[in-house]
């Protein structure tokens, strides 16, 4: 289990099979595998992204998931997927 603190608040997250589950402010959500590459090209936690702030929703061979900065959609590949910024 990691804690973090910084710009974009406080929470932990600890590593699983299936991803990362991430507890902040905004809620308790995994970040599915397919998420973290294109997740990890923004500094994750401490850039402009943030904290998850809705569930993963999968289908057609993508993930979408909502983060405090803006929404990411990744292949289920793990390639590098879009961000689209608030």
């Amino acid at each position: 289990v990691g804690s973090f603190t910084g710009a974009n608040g406080s929470g932990v997250k600890q590593n699983f099979t299936a991803g990362q589950v991430l507890n902040s402010a905004s809620g308790t959500f995994l970040v599915p595998n397919q998420m973290i590459p294109t997740w990890g090209t923004v500094d994750w936690i401490r850039g402009r992204l943030g904290w998850p702030t809705g569930p993963a929703s999968c289908s057609g061979g993508s993930c979408t998931q909502s983060f405090q900065g803006g929404t990411i959609t990744a292949p289920n590949s793990g390639a590098i997927g879009t961000i689209t910024y608030k």
